[in-house]
């Protein structure tokens, strides 16, 4: 194998590498979002248990952003889409750990 040949296999283990991180990146970053908007839903449930019909002003500020964007919370709350998701991440993670022994093995750093 020639020199330019072993430099152009770093290259694309490089890239590959960089690539895997971007995509795992992406997937924590759509996690984060499916999260966030689970937590405004356990948010608005708690609100409604007080006793209270007085509600602040960051309950009715929740109430109107949930009921306005019912599609985004319905999409959140799919467990299916969950589950989908967690196995991506799980792949993805996979994917970086081979990637990085790879690199290793090639004394990339």
């Amino acid at each position: 194998m020639t020199e330019d040949e072993k430099r152009q296999q770093k290259g694309l283990l490089l890239l590959e590498y960089q690539e895997a991180q971007q995509n795992l990146a992406h997937l924590k970053e759509k996690a984060y979002r499916k999260v966030e908007a689970l937590d405004e839903v356990r948010k608005w449930i708690r609100s409604v248990q007080s006793v209270s019909t007085n509600y602040s002003p960051d309950e009715l500020t929740r109430n109107n952003n949930i009921r306005t964007n019912l599609d985004t919370f319905r999409n959140a709350m799919n467990f299916d889409d969950v589950l989908l998701l967690m196995d991506e991440i799980k792949k993805a993670n996979q994917l970086l750990e081979t990637l990085e022994k790879r690199k290793a093995d090639l004394g990339l750093k």
